[in-house]
């Protein structure tokens, strides 16, 4: 893309419109600080020309956050002319190339294309990256609980993991990723876990399998799995299901969403 370079007031870029990343290192950004101050600002940041005279800034924020700290006025900057969605594909791209991002900003970044109409094959072929890629950080954007991205961002699950987890609703979700670190379980053992799920009916369901120890669901079929419910549900009066994060969770499972929740005040020993 061919722009216009010139200097422009650092106070009319708008920062957070497009750049789909949303942490940042303070140690790098003073790291460009002294760069900048010492040997200036070798790489434009990317702009477009708003219609109110500012700027949208679609890459480089590491850089204008570094020349903000500098108290500098002026920054030079390359201003394109481009419409919503190319400014948002060039700013995933930037970052992308430098690998800065982490797979839930990667969805966000995504999901904002395929909010414009972008296809999956349109934007697995403009990121250069395959369609299964572009489908399973997609999925990330669309259902997951604070607690799951939590857990994916700390490395305490790995993304497939995640992926498979989101599958559930909301509310089921942090139960769930409890369990898949408490007991330690791979990729193959998560899918089972949340396939089995998907054969509860009810609270007392759920939590019949969420508080089964899963290698001794492993020795059963699902038939054995469904006679395990059934047994349970002759004994059991419908209950909630415990996250890991202090709240009980009712969960509607036939439809897909939570009844209430609440915050309990049990001290665990």
């Amino acid at each position: 893309m061919i722009g216009t370079i010139r200097e422009i007031p650092v106070d009319l870029v708008v920062k957070g419109h497009f750049n789909p990343r949303k942490t940042f290192d303070l140690e790098h950004i003073k790291e460009l600080q002294g760069s900048i101050q010492r040997d200036g600002l070798w790489n434009p940041i990317i702009v477009r020309k708003r219609l109110d005279g500012k700027y949208d800034l679609i890459a480089g924020e590491c850089r204008l956050r570094a020349v903000e700290r500098l108290r500098m006025t002026a920054i030079k900057a390359m201003i394109l002319n481009i419409d919503d969605g190319e400014a948002s594909l060039l700013a995933l791209k930037t970052n992308l190339m430098r690998r800065d991002l982490n797979p839930i900003e990667e969805a966000h970044g995504i999901k904002k294309l395929v909010d414009m109409g972008w296809s999956l094959d349109k934007v697995a072929q403009e990121l250069d990256k395959s369609r299964t890629w572009v489908f399973y950080r997609l999925k990330l954007a669309e259902n997951t609980s604070e607690g799951l991205q939590n857990a994916l961002l700390t490395e305490q699950i790995p993304l497939m993991s995640a992926v498979k987890i989101a599958e559930l609703p909301e509310g089921m979700q942090g139960p769930v990723t409890g369990k898949a670190i408490r007991e330690r379980l791979n990729v193959k053992e998560v899918e089972r876990l949340v396939d089995l799920l998907k054969l509860a009916d009810n609270n007392s369901d759920l939590e019949l399998l969420l508080g089964t120890p899963f290698k001794e669901l492993m020795k059963l079929s699902p038939n054995e799995v469904r006679a395990k419910i059934e047994t349970s549900r002759k004994n059991r009066n419908v209950t909630v299901v415990e996250c890991e994060c202090g709240i009980k969770h009712i969960v509607d499972w036939v439809n897909r969403h939570i009844v209430s929740e609440k915050v309990f005040t049990n001290e665990r020993k």
